[in-house]
């Protein structure tokens, strides 16, 4: 692996700000606006420039090198698979306004589930964190002497 530099950094923190930031605004201005003239373009530029602060966060991240992840706890486990319940009720009242045959239903209610597949997901992390937890404060088990 080669060495990380601030120059390589950059230019990877811009290949992961700028030029995606460049290719999604001019499809956004050429598909919601079909009557772009190049004339307006700069307004492309100006969104790419309200993105590129991101590129401070990222270059610095890169510098540091690869670092490891920390284990989330039991406890933010929980608060995450309580927040994602609350929307996933939320998202089903929503629901009841419109009528059962209607897009907005049934893509109201696919966004109800799918909250509610992600907390299934935070509990069984939880769970298993807890379990975890559990197995590393028990001391070890000596051996027998014959």
């Amino acid at each position: 692996m080669f060495p990380m530099t601030p120059r390589r950094a950059f230019w990877h923190g811009f290949a992961t700000v700028g030029i995606p930031s460049v290719i999604v605004c001019g499809l956004i201005l050429r598909l919601l606006i079909a009557s772009t003239r190049p004339n307006e373009w700069p307004l492309c530029l100006l969104f790419v420039a309200m993105l590129l602060p991101v590129l401070i966060l990222i270059y610095s991240d890169e510098r540091k090198g690869p670092q490891l992840a920390k284990a989330d706890s039991r406890k933010s486990h929980l608060a995450i698979a309580i927040l994602l319940a609350t929307c996933s009720a939320l998202a089903t009242v929503d629901v009841r306004d419109y009528s059962r045959g209607s897009w907005r239903f049934w893509c109201g209610l696919a966004g109800a589930g799918a909250f509610l597949a992600i907390c299934v997901r935070e509990l069984y992390c939880a769970a298993k964190a807890r379990g975890n937890h559990e197995a590393e404060a028990r001391p070890p088990i000596a051996p027998k002497e014959l």
